[in-house]
Formats: structure tokens, C-alpha cells, sequence
């Protein structure tokens, strides 16, 4: 395992495999779009059981962070900026339909990063933006950051949060191969500063 990482800024991810959004409904669709983001360390299978219940009345769209699930192979974000422009350049061509932002720890954060940022460039705002599990960024407090913990500080911060699987946390393997995702999307959160 990792101990602490650099404090260093990170490059700019390299060309990502795939898409942030997998399934984008046909212009003829006009059925609300959900865009879910997901919480520190989890993927886009959270919102799975969504699509099955709303489908008929809306598509959502979960985001595939890379790092987890099918882009396990990818690595994760590590700034907001990173993650944000590459959201705008796939979520900014759908702002001319209904669409709500869904958005729990993190991804509150991060549904309230891409909000500004679509302002900022002149896109229409979403529909709705719907946040839990979250303070506001500019309430956090800087001495109790979580990314520069060591591996174990890490690991015993999770274990009260009790969000993540225990069949994960009883296993020091998978364990050590999901911990540096989990630290790069606590960085994401807690360098990013929100525009004034």
C-alpha cells in the first residue's frame, strides 16, 4: 500500500477510453435527463436500480468516473477543473433539454462544480440540481484534510464513515486496490476551490 501521496499538482489526465456518460438518449427522446453523480469511491452501478424504476419517466445517466467498474484500468481524477471541463464537453451539447442534477457527497460537489462552470461558459442551467451528503465548499475545514492520510489513517476514516462495503473493507487486497481511487476523489473534493 501507499503511504502519503505527493502533494504535487497532478498533470491533466491523459485521453480518457471512454465516455463519462454511457447511454445518451436519442434527440427524439425528450424524457427528462437525471445526470447522477456518484459519492467518493463509488461508481455508476449505485444509480443502476434508478434507471429501472424511472425509466419510464426519465433517463438517468450515471457518470463512469474512471478508476472503478469497467474503467478500472483508467486513473482517477484528481483535480475538479480535470473532471469538469471534461464533463462540460459532454453534458454542455444536452443543456437545451430538461435536465436535473443529481449529486450525493462528491458528486454534490462535483453536480455543483459543473453548474457553474456550464453558467460560466453561457450554457442554460439545469432543470434542477439536487445535492445530499454534503457542507458547502466553502465551510470545509482545511485541517482535516483526508487524501494526505497514510493507508491505515485512511483506512480507520472509512471504516467510521461506514459507507464502504465490508466485503471490501474485510479484504486487505481489494482493499489496497480501491484505496487510491478513494484518495484521489477525497483530493478532487478537497483542493477544489469554487469560483467567485
Amino acid at each position: 500500500m501507499n503511504s502519503r501521496p505527493a502533494s504535487s499538482e497532478p498533470a491533466a489526465p491523459a485521453a480518457r477510453q471512454g465516455t463519462l456518460l454511457r447511454r445518451i438518449p436519442a434527440p427524439s427522446d425528450r424524457r427528462p435527463l437525471v445526470i447522477a453523480f456518484p459519492y467518493a469511491g463509488g461508481g455508476a452501478a449505485a444509480y443502476a436500480e434508478w434507471r429501472d424504476l424511472l425509466d419510464a419517466d426519465c433517463a438517468v445517466l450515471p457518470v463512469h468516473l474512471p478508476g472503478r467498474e469497467r474503467r478500472f484500468q483508467e486513473r482517477p481524477y484528481r483535480r475538479m477543473t480535470h473532471l469538469v471541463r471534461d464533463l462540460v464537453a459532454e453534458v454542455g451539447p444536452l443543456m437545451d433539454r430538461r435536465v436535473v442534477f443529481w449529486g450525493h457527497s462528491m458528486g454534490a460537489s462535483v453536480a455543483v462544480a459543473l453548474t457553474l462552470e456550464l453558467a460560466r461558459q453561457g450554457f442554460p442551467p439545469p432543470a434542477q440540481i439536487l445535492v445530499s451528503g454534503a457542507g458547502s465548499p466553502d465551510r470545509r475545514d482545511l485541517k482535516d484534510l483526508i487524501h494526505v492520510l497514510d493507508d491505515e489513517r485512511l483506512t480507520a476514516r472509512l471504516h467510521r464513515y461506514d459507507g464502504t462495503p465490508r466485503e471490501v473493507m474485510d479484504n486487505p487486497d481489494l482493499l489496497a486496490l480501491v484505496l487510491p481511487v478513494i484518495r484521489a476523489d477525497f483530493e478532487l473534493i478537497e483542493t477544489w476551490v469554487r469560483p467567485r
